[in-house]
């Protein structure tokens, strides 16, 4: 198992607290540098900056593409708004300094139709349910629904960087503990039909289960069962 205690704000964190993280990282069999950029959205919805930062660095270590990091980051201001966003891309800047991190940006500086890519992951997010959800979102607010399409599904998460499935389960830790049981039943169904398992989700709700509060963990676990 890999030893993480070179890592700055890993050795921040009170030592139980770094057994539970290690031991809910390498359980199971899915990728625990994903596991640890999911942690770092989810810790970002609870304004805990000291562990994000010790995911974000747990995610590098763990060689997780410094672009999906980002990508990974970017997109939760759609979810968690633009201060909290602001505040993690700008702890990430700090950490990609220090360990020579760079990127180009922009990165996604080609020409795209948002409203198309947007309805074409829309799609593939909701599948069958699609058309229910476009119906429903235009009764509330058609202007809502468009920049849904457009800017949400269109010019954030149809970016390079992250595959749709990994952005679905970065988008599910984000919202454990955010208290919106509709929004995060959809994008489980979403990661689900993203080419995730049952299993692989209630794997990222169990790690985050750890600093988010055991009535979010269990109501996510059976939303995620039913």
């Amino acid at each position: 198992m890999k030893d993480f205690h070179h890592l700055q704000n890993w050795n921040h964190l009170a030592p139980q607290r770094r057994d539970e993280i290690k031991a809910g990282l390498f359980e199971g069999k899915y990728n625990p540098g994903l596991k640890s950029l999911c942690g770092a959205a989810s810790t970002l919805a609870l304004k805990e900056y000291v562990l994000f930062k010790a995911m974000i660095e747990l995610a590098i270590a763990l060689e997780f593409p410094p672009e999906g990091i980002y990508e990974g980051i970017l997109q939760c201001y759609l979810f968690l708004g633009f201060p909290r966003s602001i505040e993690g891309l700008r702890h990430l800047a700090g950490i990609f300094k220090r360990y020579d991190i760079g990127l180009v940006l922009p990165r996604d500086d080609s020409p795209r139709n948002f409203e198309a890519d947007g309805h074409k992951l829309c799609r593939i997010i909701y599948g069958q349910k699609y058309s229910r959800l476009m119906e429903v979102m235009s009764a509330i607010s058609p202007e809502l629904t468009l920049w849904m399409i457009q800017e949400g599904y269109g010019k954030v998460l149809s970016r390079p960087g992250l595959t749709a499935k990994e952005r679905e389960l970065v988008t599910v830790a984000a919202l454990v503990p955010e208290g919106v049981p509709n929004q995060l039943a959809s994008h489980i169904r979403g990661a689900l039909n993203a080419g995730a398992v049952h299993a692989e989700i209630i794997d990222i709700i169990n790690f985050v289960g750890i600093w988010v509060d055991s009535d979010s963990t269990a109501k996510a676990i059976s939303l995620c069962e039913s």
